[in-house]
C-alpha cells in the first residue's frame, strides 16, 4: 500500500497531540500532510494499522504466568 508510510506518520503525530486515531482524525490529518485521500482508503489504512498494532503485540514475547 503506497499510503501506508503516509498513514503511520499521521498516526503518530494523532498519538503524540493525544488525539484518537479515528478514520476522520486520521484523513483530516494526512489531507493537512498533502495528501489527497478518499474516504474509503482512509478506511483501509485504518484497518491495516491496526492489524499491524495487533501483529507488534502479538510478537511480544509471552511473559510465563
Amino acid at each position: 500500500m503506497p499510503l501506508l508510510p503516509a498513514a503511520r506518520a499521521a498516526r503518530d503525530q494523532l498519538i503524540a497531540a493525544e488525539r484518537s486515531v479515528s478514520r476522520d482524525a486520521l484523513a483530516q490529518q494526512m489531507r493537512g500532510n498533502g495528501h489527497a485521500i478518499r474516504n474509503n482508503r482512509v478506511s483501509e489504512l485504518l484497518n491495516a494499522l491496526r492489524r499491524e498494532a495487533e501483529t507488534s503485540r502479538d510478537d511480544r514475547p509471552k511473559v510465563p504466568a
